[in-house]
Order: C-alpha cells, then sequence, then structure tokens
C-alpha cells in the first residue's frame, strides 16, 4: 500500500497542474486564481509534520513531494526553472520547524494553526519567488490571492481529514 500512494500523488500533482493553468483562470477573482500544486503540496507536508516525530522521519517522502511539486510549479511559472525547489524546500523546513513547537497542543484551535501557517509560508513562497527573481512589487490584489488560497486550503484539508479517518479507522489497537 505504501508505493501505491507515490504514483497517485504523482498523478495528482500532474491533474492539479492542468486543471490549474487551463481551468482555473477562467475563475480568477481580480486577477488572482489559486495554486492548486501549493494547497495540495502544504496539505501534505503539514499531515505528515503531525504524523511523525521531528528527527525521526524518512525523509525520502519530504524530498519525493518537493521535487514532484516543484517540477509543476516550474513548468508553468514565469520565474527562472529551480527556484521553487528552494522556496518550497525553506516551506517545508518552516512548517516541520512550527510542528515541532506546536505538537503538544494540536487538539486546541487546530484550524487556526492550519490557517495562520499556511498564510505565512504562502506569503514566504511569494515573497522569495518574487525577490530573487528581481520582480519586487507589491501586488495589488495579493491580500485577495491569500484569501482565495485559503478558502480553498481549508476545504480540501477537511476533506483530506474526513479521507484519512475513514483509511485509518480500523488500524487501532482494541483491548476490549
Amino acid at each position: 500500500m505504501r508505493f501505491v500512494k507515490y504514483p497517485l500523488i504523482a498523478i495528482l500533482f500532474f491533474f492539479l497542474a492542468l486543471l490549474q493553468t487551463s481551468f482555473l483562470p477562467h475563475f480568477s477573482i481580480m486577477g488572482a486564481a489559486p495554486s492548486l500544486v501549493f494547497i495540495f503540496f502544504f496539505i501534505l507536508v503539514f499531515n505528515e509534520c503531525l504524523k511523525r516525530k521531528f528527527f525521526n522521519q524518512e525523509y525520502y517522502f519530504a524530498l519525493f513531494l518537493v521535487v514532484l511539486a516543484c517540477l509543476f510549479l516550474d513548468i508553468f511559472s514565469p520565474f527562472y526553472f529551480g527556484l521553487s525547489i528552494i522556496s518550497l524546500l525553506g516551506v517545508y523546513a518552516l512548517v516541520k520547524t512550527i510542528m515541532y513547537f506546536v505538537r503538544e497542543q494540536r487538539d486546541r484551535y487546530f484550524i487556526l494553526y492550519f490557517i495562520g501557517i499556511f498564510s505565512f509560508c504562502f506569503l514566504a513562497n511569494v515573497a522569495f519567488l518574487n525577490l530573487v527573481s528581481n520582480n519586487f512589487h507589491f501586488r495589488k490584489y495579493l491580500y485577495i490571492e491569500l484569501a482565495y488560497n485559503v478558502a480553498l486550503a481549508c476545504i480540501w484539508f477537511y476533506i483530506y481529514k474526513i479521507i484519512d479517518n475513514l483509511v485509518h479507522r480500523g488500524k487501532q489497537l482494541r483491548l476490549f
């Protein structure tokens, strides 16, 4: 089952990249379209950071996610090829560090942690890509783009949690 998830994730990233570039520009709000590849990458990284301990984890899955997401982000990006890998490695390290400190209180106000960390990582990603490409200017509707991405990320986060609970429901140890 473990090796089935890698091709499935690759297919999902491919489908989301096609959806993001071909279908969603028609549903942009004031020129802001959601970044489905970044949202899916963030949800996977966020949930993997919750399930595993901080330094006792197999990093090949995280590296697989970063390389795959960067491939699809760089193909359809106006920035230089390869900038997304640096940016998403930074996002991964940031999420990993923040989740290390949040782990003890993960049941209280969990969606607020998700929204805050997602917003910060999204803005850091946009700022880094614009700064490195010498195209740093304040986009007029960045807050609308952020709100659009946060709304979609929250919906997908709850869908992912429902599917994850259904898959892992019967794997608990029952003593009685």
